[in-house]
């Protein structure tokens, strides 16, 4: 309870005269002694005490010769200095107040055990002087602090009931009290105006309550411990008080804490009658209470977690103390304070104690700073860091500090330096530049190899922006750092020249990194430079070296295709008119065979041509194939059909045996059919006169179609088995002698089967043995995208055209132009040739053509630049081509050019005549349309 506010004093009037009773000095003490209050006499000129009774060892622990020997310091030493003005300006009233008047007055007294407590006194005039003056005073005392509540009913009985009253409700308000009574059977409550206020209610209710209404204001988590603390103490005869802490709901939703104090009331029989006690709103104090016991639960937390203890040190007399926790941390059992140096020392290592005795009478002499750090054992025989900080107290002979366990950190300390030690050490000698840029773009660290890129010393590098060590490069590399600081993302890869000391040029690649502390924006830029200037060197030499090798590619390719183109243009009349005279039946019959053999021989020219440059494609990557789906019983058929007249020259024979129920394959079909046409070709070559040769298929377990390829030839020595499929090898330089050709057949064959992801293999028993070669392909499976087309009807007959079909043939070799308008005017058509681009424009301004075949290769242009100029002329007459150049590439410019087809010479007749019949006949149909 706080009497803050009620200093002051008021004069009483003085009671009725005590009625005559002989009562001497002794019976005053006897009274004296047995009261409940301290009683005192003090003498107002010796500033004494001349009695106190023995209250004052009950209340306060003093005796009366402890009040004697405070001597005339009685009252400055026991009254707490703020309400000692008060208390000397009260008791000089005494001089002028009436016999039986009395001051009252509310101040601290220091107890014995050196704590103020609030007490309540009333003086009175005990002896005057001959002239009035208040010699001595007769003074009563209550301790307020514990029997507030019956000292006031005390003065209650001793003063009039109004006035007793009023002090008690006065003491009640200021302590926060209210009072209630509760008769035990009716339940009935009878609260004075305090309580109201306490539980929230109008203090002028008139409003009947009973044991009920209290109830429902309790918090119902409360409300069964309350119920049975009021029950078990009233059932509880051998009771008669009882206390209780508790929570309340009041109307305007608060909740308080309150506690009760209670007295019960029973009859002779032990029965209570009634409950009468107090009660006050507490809710502060629990406040107070858990904000110190959280505090000292986060204080006990945080010493504990810091390992943290406290010493002090006299350096004059060596005293000593440590607390439990220091001992502890030096591995002393913690039960006990340690008041020994040599406990301590005796636990530290000694090295690190010599440290300390060195330098400790120093410091000690000049009163400065101690800070030492060293290591004690522990208990379980481990070493652990300490640190001790002391510094000394104001008097300056004695020195307090702490001491905790640092080992966590001392140990992390020890690591990063050993880190930071290897770190630079590896900046340093790193092959690499590396350097620190902070935000505002200063180089605050970088190591040697930064610097010497940049042909400048580490001393100068440091503190300088980036925009003043390299300003020939400032433009090009800012938006880098700009970009790692405004997104902190890091930018690499950035390749950067710039003028080396030397007066050359240096390449470097630089990586930029942002600097972070944990997850906040970055607060620099790492940067890392690699010296690529060889590696650009050799880059640059190396790309030189490349576009070199690809002109010479280029033109390797060109010269191909020029070699072929100029061995196929004259090739072609000599095919065609082979073919054209063999197939006339005015040719004498001793010459056919000449003929066939003229014819036969000019094929296998094409055909090596072929071989070298599909070889050509092949080493380059680039054979194409078109796939689709194909039947390999058919393509076996026809290769074989084409290989009837080397067959019947040499009178061998050729057994299919077709023994594969899924014989369809996606894939190129002319490329499939070269396939299998040049095992049955080499089959026919390395095999005698009358040999057999058995084309056999089936179907693996795998799902794919195997095609063997047997004969009884000349077979394939062990030795040369790994090397059969490389190009120009057919068995060792005999053989080409013997059997001629370039040994590109097998070689082009491995390389389509792989691009149809199939495999082509040989194997033979050994020489004159014969071979077998076994191509083997995934099967196809049956959808849609890959069925194979079924047959069309055909297409509707045109009516006859009655005039000749007007070709227009563009060629510049005479010989071929000649034989191929012979060949196709056979055929009815009207033939008209020109031998290059201007001739032929001016043919088709002035005349009517049918179909155009063009040679793309003219004196004055391309066959395709003609095309192209008769179509922006308005003249959409179909054509096809006719060139010496068969490349992919060339057939893709000539269909986008807008040729309808692509021959490649040397064309067969029925080729060309093929090709215009079909564009005659779709000339007809959109006619007809």
């Amino acid at each position: 309870m706080r009497y803050t506010e009620r200093f002051g004093w008021r004069r009483i009037s003085p009671p009725p005269p005590p009625s005559p009773v002989d009562e001497s000095w002794s019976g005053f003490y006897r009274l004296a002694e047995i009261s409940p209050n301290l009683l005192y006499i003090y003498d107002l000129s010796t500033r004494r005490n001349v009695y106190v009774n023995a209250q004052i060892t009950r209340l306060f622990g003093y005796t009366e010769a402890d009040l004697q020997a405070l001597g005339d310091d009685l009252l400055p030493r026991l009254i707490h200095p703020d309400d000692l003005p008060l208390r000397l300006y009260q008791l000089s009233q005494l001089h002028e107040i009436a016999d039986g008047e009395v001051i009252e007055t509310v101040f601290r007294l220091l107890d014995a055990k050196g704590v103020y407590r609030w007490v309540y006194t009333r003086d009175r005039v005990f002896k005057r002087a001959p002239d009035g003056q208040c010699l001595q005073l007769l003074g009563l005392v209550q301790d307020l602090s514990s029997q507030l509540a019956d000292e006031i009913h005390l003065a209650e009985r001793d003063a009039a009931l109004n006035d007793t009253e009023r002090r008690l409700q006065l003491a009640l308000q200021a302590g926060g009290l209210g009072v209630w009574d509760w008769e035990v059977r009716s339940g009935r409550l009878v609260w004075e105006s305090h309580c109201y206020a306490i539980f929230g209610l109008p203090p002028d209710s008139n409003k009947q309550m009973y044991l009920a209404d209290f109830e429902r204001m309790v918090l119902p988590v409360d409300l069964p411990m309350v119920q049975a603390t009021y029950s078990s103490a009233v059932a509880n005869r051998g009771l008669d008080r009882y206390s209780c802490e508790f929570r309340i709901v009041r109307p305007d939703g608060q909740v308080r804490w309150l506690a009760g104090e209670a007295i019960i009331q029973r009859n002779s029989a032990g029965e209570a009658l009634r409950v009468i006690g107090t009660v006050q709103d507490i809710s502060e104090r629990h406040r107070l209470l858990q904000s110190q016991r959280d505090n000292e639960y986060r204080l006990r937390m945080t010493l504990d977690g810091i390992r943290q203890g406290t010493w002090s040190y006299r350096p004059a007399s060596g005293c000593f103390f440590a607390d439990a926790q220091a001992a502890h941390l030096h591995g002393l059992p913690a039960e006990h304070d340690c008041t020994m140096v040599q406990q301590f020392s005796a636990q530290i290592r000694a090295a690190d104690w010599a440290r300390i005795r060195a330098r400790a009478p120093a410091i000690f002499a000049a009163g400065s700073e101690l800070r030492f750090e060293y290591r004690a054992m522990q208990a379980d025989g481990s070493e652990r860091w300490l640190s001790v900080i002391g510094h000394p107290l104001p008097e300056g002979d004695t020195y307090f500090g702490i001491v905790q366990d640092i080992n966590e950190s001392r140990l992390l300390r020890d690591s990063l330096a050993e880190n930071v030690a290897l770190l630079s050490t590896l900046l340093e000698n790193a092959p690499v530049g590396i350097c620190y840029v902070d935000k505002q773009l200063v180089n605050q660290h970088c190591n040697a190899k930064s610097a010497a890129l940049h042909g400048l010393q580490v001393e100068e590098m440091i503190g300088r922006t980036v925009a003043e060590i390299s300003p020939a490069n400032w433009s090009e590399v800012e938006p880098y750092y700009r970009t790692v600081l405004e997104t902190g993302q890091a930018v690499t890869r950035v390749e950067i020249s710039a003028p080396d000391p030397q007066g050359g040029v240096i390449t470097y690649q630089a990586d930029y990194y942002p600097v972070r502390v944990g997850d906040e924006a970055p607060i620099g830029i790492g940067v890392m430079l690699y010296d690529i200037t060889p590696h650009t060197r050799a880059a640059q030499e190396m790309l030189a070296a490349k576009l070199k090798a690809e002109e010479a590619s280029t033109a390797k390719d060109h010269f191909l295709a020029v070699l072929s183109h100029e061995l196929r243009t004259p090739l072609t009349p000599v095919l065609l008119a082979a073919r054209t005279l063999e197939g006339d039946p005015a040719l004498p019959a001793h010459l056919l065979p000449r003929m066939v053999m003229m014819r036969r021989n000019v094929e296998l020219e094409v055909k090596l041509i072929d071989d070298l440059l599909d070889l050509t494609r092949i080493t380059r990557g680039r054979l194409n194939v078109e796939m689709g789906r194909v039947d390999l019983h058919d393509l076996i058929r026809h290769a074989a059909h084409i290989c009837l007249p080397q067959l019947r020259d040499k009178l061998q024979m050729l057994d299919l045996v077709f023994e594969a129920s899924e014989s369809v394959v996606v894939g190129d079909g002319p490329r499939l059919q070269q396939v299998l046409w040049n095992l049955i070709s080499n089959s026919v070559k390395f095999s005698q006169e009358g040999g057999r040769i058995t084309i056999h298929t089936s179907n693996s377990l795998d799902g794919r179609l195997l095609v063997r390829v047997s004969d009884e030839g000349v077979g394939i020595h062990a030795e040369l088995l790994p090397r059969v499929f490389d190009a120009f090898e057919q068995g060792g330089v005999g053989m080409n002698r013997q059997f001629g050709g370039l040994g590109l057949g097998l070689a082009i064959s491995l390389a389509i089967a792989e691009l149809h992801c199939g495999q082509l293999s040989a194997s033979s028993p050994g020489h004159g043995q014969g071979a077998t070669f076994t191509l083997a392909l995934p099967v196809a499976g049956m959808t849609e995208d890959t069925r194979p087309a079924m047959p069309q009807d055909d297409p509707p007959a045109l009516p006859p055209n009655t005039d000749p079909a007007r070709i227009l043939l563009v060629e510049d070799h005479p010989d071929s132009a000649e034989m191929l308008a012979f060949i196709l005017s056979l055929r009815g058509w009207s033939v008209v040739v020109a031998q290059n681009i201007a001739q032929a424009l001016s043919l088709a301004e002035n005349q009517r053509f049918d179909v155009m075949v063009s040679d793309v290769g003219l004196p004055d242009g391309s066959g395709l630049d003609l095309l192209k100029r008769l179509r922006a002329a308005g003249h959409g007459l179909p054509a096809i081509a006719l060139s010496g150049y068969g490349h992919e590439d060339d057939v893709a410019a000539s269909h986008a050019a807008g040729f309808a087809h692509h021959l490649t010479k040397p064309a067969r007749g029925d080729q060309v005549e093929n090709a215009i019949e079909e564009l005659l006949a779709q000339r007809g149909a959109t006619l007809a349309g």
